[in-house]
């Protein structure tokens, strides 16, 4: 049988390394972890402004179609709806509200989440309340600045003739 002494010193780590080890894998471990985090953060804001763009440019993509193909344009300030009557007979509809457009085309209804602070409707340079309208203005915020995107129609003689009995300017 073989006997170990007690003054024999085997191979080991302090106490006081252990800690220092312990203490400087914590610094580390934190410091990853608070990168990742932020980095995390500035992605979600990144995807989510990402997100906001496309829903604004596609807005203002479908609003720029419709116009242009539209034969009239109506608008009505007490329903807070744009009516683009196309060619064809059909109709698609905008309908306004502080957080969100609702655009409707036959059976398809999309939800856009875009926050319009100001509207304005206008036909001849003029302020209209309801009726036919050749000029469209939206103010919408995107990136902490408010943007305003512009819509223009032109008519024919032939629907100016036919439609403009139904304009109803504002009253100042």
């Amino acid at each position: 049988m073989m006997l170990i002494s007690r003054n024999c010193k085997l191979p080991a780590f302090t106490l006081v390394e252990v800690l220092m080890v312990i203490t400087i894998s914590c610094l580390f471990v934190s410091m990853v972890y608070a990168s990742v985090r932020f980095y995390l953060h500035a992605y979600i804001r990144d995807k989510a402004m990402q997100q906001e763009s496309i829903v604004i440019w596609n807005m203002e993509g479908n609003l720029l179609h419709d116009v242009e193909t539209s034969q009239i344009l109506n608008w009505s300030h007490e329903d807070s709806l744009l009516i683009c009557t196309l060619p064809s007979g059909n109709l698609i509809s905008y309908r306004f509200h502080m957080n969100y457009l609702l655009r409707r085309q036959g059976l398809r209804l999309d939800t856009l989440k875009v926050k319009c602070s100001e509207l304005i409707f206008r036909f001849n340079g003029q302020p209209v309340e309801s009726g036919i309208i050749d000029y469209l203005a939206i103010t919408t915020k995107y990136k902490q600045t408010f943007q305003q995107i512009l819509f223009y129609k032109t008519y024919t003689p032939e629907v100016l003739f036919n439609h403009i009995d139904t304009v109803k300017f504002k009253t100042p």
